[in-house]
């Protein structure tokens, strides 16, 4: 504990700071102040939008329901980078999974501090489900003689989402694994449609080359060797961005598209970090050196 000295220094300072975001330098000093203080109050942290102390097991686990606090809602939408979740929702799964900053805030605040002051690593896993056609006239399933048609017209996807942090430097990575599954002789099926579909790696691989390409060409490959397990992967040098595509074989029937994502979240210990920033949607000019 601080001496008590410090403790009525730091009230009379508190006094003196701005009571919540005015976008002027004095932010930087409630920031200072807050952060410092709240390492004696584990079950408190730093709320970026408000700046406020906010208890920490308030915050929901990412996913798709999560609802970003009132405060991070009234806030001018010019900053991006507190209330749009991490971009995950892409083709084939379209999950609407949402990793917001303040997952990367608390997970990593806990790395530096201790349990009692964060989310837990293992408590961000997450899967989810689905089916998505695959052709314009994809059947709905209305009656049990319809399931081989269904199966025919439609993918089946699967979306992971695990997380590992690095302790040096410290950072925090978010792995992305996305699984879709098609009858065999519909494997040319799984090109997403270049007018509206986009295979997302980062805002910068996004904008400056689709992967319709990479599958196109791991596809054909598939098909004059069935045996093999077609790879290609690559890596974004503005926002250290890892991908990996694959094509597997799953029995006599079907196949799986596997397409992977590493991506660097960097250290949690401010949302103006370009390591966050360079992944976040309408921020894309954000490089890291």
């Amino acid at each position: 504990q601080r001496p008590i000295v410090f403790f009525a220094w730091d009230l009379h300072v508190s006094h003196s700071l701005p009571k919540g975001r005015t976008g002027c330098p004095e932010d930087g000093r409630r920031i200072d102040f807050l952060t410092r203080f709240a390492r004696d109050l584990p079950q408190y942290y730093l709320c970026h939008a408000c700046l406020r102390l906010h208890i920490w097991q308030n915050v929901a686990l990412p996913g798709p329901k999560f609802k970003v606090p009132a405060c991070v809602e009234s806030l001018d939408r010019k900053v991006h980078r507190l209330k749009l979740p991490l971009y995950v929702m892409h083709y084939p799964s379209h999950a609407y999974y949402k990793f917001h900053c303040v997952h990367l805030q608390l997970s990593m605040r806990r790395f530096y501090r201790g349990a009692q002051f964060g989310i837990p690593v293992p408590s961000l896993l997450y899967t989810e489900a689905g089916t998505n056609p695959i052709t314009k006239k994809a059947l709905k399933l209305t009656k049990p003689y319809d399931e081989e048609k269904f199966q025919c017209s439609h993918m089946t996807t699967l979306l992971s989402i695990d997380v590992r942090i690095c302790s040096n430097p410290p950072s925090l990575y978010l792995r992305t694994q996305e699984l879709a599954v098609v009858r065999r002789q519909y494997l040319s099926l799984l090109f997403p449609d270049p007018k509206n579909e986009f295979m997302h790696v980062c805002m910068h691989i996004n904008r400056g080359f689709k992967l319709i390409s990479v599958v196109h060409r791991l596809t054909n490959k598939y098909s004059y060797d069935p045996t093999t397990k077609p790879r290609d992967q690559g890596r974004c040098d503005k926002s250290n961005a890892s991908w990996q595509i694959e094509i597997r074989s799953m029995g006599q029937k079907e196949v799986c598209l596997v397409f992977t994502r590493w991506l660097d979240l960097g250290p949690g210990l401010s949302p103006d970090d370009d390591r966050w920033r360079c992944h976040n949607d309408h921020e894309f000019e954000v490089n890291l050196a």
